[in-house]
């Protein structure tokens, strides 16, 4: 690996594009577009898989989860977009529970967990799976950053409020 350029997906001089994520397997490459859709291309034929998009939401930031299945977004609103690659895409709603504007996600590096940070300072787990969800408070504003451990047992969230919160996934407690 000598640094030199592999491919060029989808290059377009019209078309601005604001966050990319590579799936876990390193086969699939998401590229936010213009703020308002996301290109989802097979990395090896270079194909694109999916065109994916919301009419009411813009889109600020993208992640798959370990299984490289889902990808979520998220835009200004208080919503996470989870999409289920491996079902045509089809995508679900993840709300914010107290509805403010979501500021951050990031999926677990392993298991089903999908982390979402808001403006009021909440950080929220889902199972993607099951749906289930955990509401974490120990912030007082705006969370700006979320990091899971690389075992996935620990959730780091940084906030407006100089705070630094590591978290127990699994009991939803602060350490």
């Amino acid at each position: 690996s000598d640094g030199s350029e592999i491919t060029v997906l989808g290059a377009d001089p019209w078309h601005t594009v604001t966050w990319v994520a590579f799936s876990p397997r390193n086969d699939l490459l998401a590229a936010v577009v213009d703020d308002a859709a996301i290109a989802v291309w097979d990395f090896e034929s270079e194909a694109l898989r999916a065109l994916l998009s919301r009419k009411d939401e813009a889109v600020k930031q993208i992640a798959f989860s370990a299984d490289g299945r889902f990808l979520a977004s998220l835009g200004s609103g208080p919503t996470i977009t989870l999409w289920d690659l491996a079902a045509q895409p089809k995508y679900r709603s993840l709300p914010s529970p107290s509805g403010a504007p979501m500021t951050g996600l990031a999926f677990s590096t392993v298991g089903p967990t999908l982390a979402g940070a808001d403006e009021d300072g909440t950080v929220t787990l889902w199972d993607t799976d099951t749906g289930e969800q955990t509401v974490l408070t120990a912030h007082v504003d705006l969370i700006k950053r979320l990091n899971f451990s690389p075992n996935g047992t620990m959730l780091a969230s940084e906030g407006m409020d100089a705070r630094l919160v590591v978290w127990d996934v699994a009991s939803g407690q602060d350490l």
